[in-house]
């Protein structure tokens, strides 16, 4: 029996079990999506740093004055492209995550030839690569509601959720091959095959 996994085929259920991605590929993976996120929000900082620079340019000006702003120019320079890298990194890293929850694969699994599945090997429901996307990255979902609602709750309760999906992630030595946001949303990342011709 063979198992299709989003047009790419797989090997027998009791081989794709068997078959799961360790640690060390994980690993790469997820170090080409810091790549692919700091590069991006390296260039993105170079090109956009002019928005930002003269943002807190103007925001020195309102608050001391001509004298003020002057004091501060190297240190406006060195900020403004400071935030813009780290605005494009998260840009990036946001485009990595939506691809990973839409398309089962970010930027560095794609490069790798890996997907997400469910956890025998077949096509994941959209809505289980959403609950893995939101586990996963549970400390920024609830720091983006502290933002909305002003509620440092949300903070505090995103930060001991994130701690605790974190320490989740060394799960990943273990037989089974899956995270605590894995096993919870009952996915497992896999190698991609294509399917034999003959």
């Amino acid at each position: 029996m063979v198992l299709m996994c989003r047009n790419w085929f797989l090997i027998t259920i009791d081989q794709a079990l068997m078959n799961r991605v360790g640690i060390g590929p994980r690993m790469t993976a997820v170090s080409l999506d810091s790549v692919f996120a700091w590069v991006g929000g390296g260039l993105s900082g170079f090109i956009f740093n002019h928005l930002f620079r003269d943002a807190l340019q103007q925001k020195l000006m309102d608050m001391g004055g001509r004298e003020v702003a002057q004091l501060g120019s190297g240190m406006v320079e060195f900020y403004g492209l400071l935030l813009a890298i780290v605005i494009g990194a998260m840009g990036f890293s946001l485009i990595s995550a939506l691809l990973e929850t839409f398309r089962g694969a970010s930027v560095g699994k794609y490069l790798l030839k890996l997907h997400i599945c469910s956890s025998d090997g077949s096509k994941p429901e959209l809505s289980r690569l959403v609950l893995r996307a939101v586990l996963k990255h549970i400390s920024i979902v609830f720091f983006l509601l502290t933002l909305l609602t002003g509620i440092q709750f949300y903070a505090v309760l995103g930060g001991l959720m994130g701690t605790v999906i974190s320490i989740g992630m060394f799960l990943i030595i273990g037989q089974e091959k899956q995270t605590l946001h894995d096993r919870i949303a009952e996915t497992a990342v896999y190698p991609i095959r294509k399917p034999d011709r003959s």
